[in-house]
């Protein structure tokens, strides 16, 4: 399970450095839907009268931990194509989106999806189905042998007490010893 665990953690993180190098602190909007630059987001918008603000996308690319999250996020295929639209709309650190400004960029997210989504996460899910069966059938392995020596030790176990008669107590004598069960075995054979 930990080689899987390294694994994924490895592909999100070379698509991480790959998502900082392409997009890092490039996903920036404006909420006013009319300002592209960052430095003419301020003030009032008069449409709706809010503040105008500068903000980021939910999935951020700033720095590698962000990014490594992102990818995770994206693995889980959540709206990965609003996260693709964004990063192909997006343009510099002090300017909005444009639509389509970088269509490449969709390559990136779509290799991301077959091998992070489809391969990784596949991957990762058939390793603990696998281990999964693996533990169930040990534990069922376990309970067989705990019966079978429950068995074997349930007569003096559950409280067999010797017969009061004479007779009766010869014959369970003779039912108890060993040689007794390899006879019976030799005449089933």
């Amino acid at each position: 399970v930990m080689n899987t665990v390294a694994i994924a953690l490895a592909v999100f993180f070379v698509f991480g450095i790959m998502a900082v190098q392409l997009l890092g602190g490039r996903t920036g909007f404006c909420t006013d839907i009319h300002v592209y630059n960052k430095e003419d987001c301020f003030g009032i918008d008069p449409a709706t009268n809010s503040t105008r603000l500068w903000r980021s996308r939910q999935l951020t690319y700033g720095w590698i931990g962000n990014a490594m999250l992102s990818m995770f996020v994206l693995a889980s295929q959540d709206n990965w194509e609003i996260a693709m639209y964004a990063g192909v709309d997006a343009t510099t650190k002090d300017t909005g989106p444009y639509a389509n400004n970088n269509p490449v960029l969709a390559l990136y997210f779509i290799a991301f999806m077959i091998i992070g989504s489809f391969f990784v996460i596949q991957l990762f899910v058939g390793v603990f189905i696998d281990t999964f069966q693996t533990v169930t059938s040990e534990v069922k392995a376990l309970s067989r042998q705990s019966s079978i020596r429950s068995e074997q030790s349930s007569g003096s176990e559950m409280g067999m007490q010797e017969p009061l008669h004479s007779y009766r107590l010869l014959v369970f004598d003779v039912v108890e010893k060993k040689q007794f069960d390899l006879v019976i075995a030799a005449f089933i054979i």
